[in-house]
C-alpha cells in the first residue's frame, strides 16, 4: 500500500467503526511497518495488570493478544478512551431511514412508478384461482419492460389503484433529508455531496473554509497526536519528532485576495518573493 492508500483506508475505518487499527512493526531501526487491520475483528480491553491490550480475532477463528505498544489506534469520539463510537451505529435511525427511502424507489420506479392495487372479481375465487391470477397480473405488467402495456379485464374483474403517491408521500423531500442528515454526521457542507440548493458562488468559499477549520482539523489533530503517541518511542526522539498535516493550501482565498494579501506582506517586509512563491507551490 503507499502511504496514501493507507491512510484512506484508516480514515475509512474511523469513519465507518469509529476506530481505525494497525499492527506496528518495529525493529533496532525503528517503525518497519504498518499493518491495518479489521476494526471488526478488534477488541480492546484491559488486562488482570490494568493494562491496555488488543484482541484480534484472526481469520481461522483463534485470537491474538497484542500489546499497547504493538498497535497505532485512532479513535473517534469515547466516552473511555478506549474505544471510539460508530458513527453508524449512533445515526442508526438516519441511516435506516436513507436505505429504507433508497429500496422503496427501487421497488417503485421498477414497477413504472405505479402504486400498488387491487384486482376485484364479482364472484367468489379460491385460493388457487387468486394466486394464480395475481402471478399472470404480475407478469404481464410488473417491470419498466411491461410498462404500459394494455391490460384486458375479463368476467368483471376492475382494478383499483391504492397506495400514496411518491409527490404526496415527500418521497423527494425523505431522500435530501437522508443525505443531509449523514452529511451533517460527519460534519460534510452540502455543496460537498452536490446538493447545491442554497449555495451560491459567495457562499460556497466560506464554506469551504469552515470544512476545513472545523472538520478536518480535529480530525488532524487527533491522528496526528496518535501518530506521536503510538509511533514515536523516547529512544526514537518523540519529542524530537511529530506529525503535521499542512492544509495551507485547503485555506487559500480566491486568487486576487492572495496577491492582495502577498503584496501587502512583501511591502511589510514580513515575506519575501521565494517566500511567497513557496506558499504557492
Amino acid at each position: 500500500m503507499t502511504a496514501y492508500e493507507l491512510r484512506a483506508a484508516l480514515v475509512g475505518h474511523v469513519c465507518l467503526w469509529g476506530n481505525a487499527y494497525c499492527e506496528i512493526e518495529r525493529s533496532d531501526a525503528g517503525v518497519n511497518a504498518l499493518w491495518p487491520l479489521r476494526p471488526d475483528r478488534m477488541t480492546p480491553a484491559r488486562d488482570e495488570g490494568n493494562n491496555l491490550v488488543y484482541d484480534y480475532r484472526l481469520p481461522d477463528g483463534t485470537t491474538k493478544r497484542f500489546q499497547f505498544e504493538q498497535i497505532m489506534h485512532w479513535r473517534g469520539l469515547s466516552s473511555n478512551g478506549i474505544i471510539g463510537y460508530s458513527p453508524i451505529q449512533q445515526a442508526a435511525e438516519a441511516v435506516g431511514l436513507d436505505l429504507a427511502t433508497r429500496q422503496y424507489g427501487g421497488r417503485f420506479f421498477g414497477n413504472d412508478s405505479r402504486p400498488g392495487g387491487v384486482l376485484s372479481h364479482p364472484g367468489k375465487l379460491s385460493n388457487d384461482a387468486a394466486d394464480k391470477l395475481k402471478r399472470r397480473w404480475e407478469q404481464a405488467h410488473s417491470g419498466l419492460s411491461n410498462a404500459q402495456r394494455v391490460a384486458v379485464l375479463e368476467e368483471g374483474i376492475t382494478w383499483t389503484a391504492i397506495g400514496v403517491p411518491p409527490e404526496q408521500a415527500q418521497f423527494l423531500e425523505t431522500r435530501k433529508y437522508g443525505r443531509s442528515e449523514i452529511a451533517a454526521l460527519y460534519r460534510v457542507p452540502l455543496h460537498l455531496i452536490n446538493d447545491l440548493e442554497r449555495a451560491t458562488f459567495s457562499n460556497i468559499e466560506h464554506q469551504s473554509l469552515e470544512f476545513v477549520k472545523y472538520t478536518l482539523v480535529p480530525w488532524l489533530v487527533q491522528i496526528e497526536q496518535a501518530i506521536k503517541r503510538d509511533l514515536f518511542e523516547i529512544s526514537e526522539g518523540k519529542r524530537a519528532h511529530f506529525a503535521e498535516h499542512l492544509v495551507d493550501g485547503l485555506l487559500r482565498g480566491d486568487i486576487q485576495s492572495r496577491y492582495q494579501a502577498y503584496n501587502t506582506a512583501h511591502m511589510g517586509g514580513w515575506l519575501n518573493a521565494d517566500e511567497i512563491r513557496e506558499l504557492e507551490t
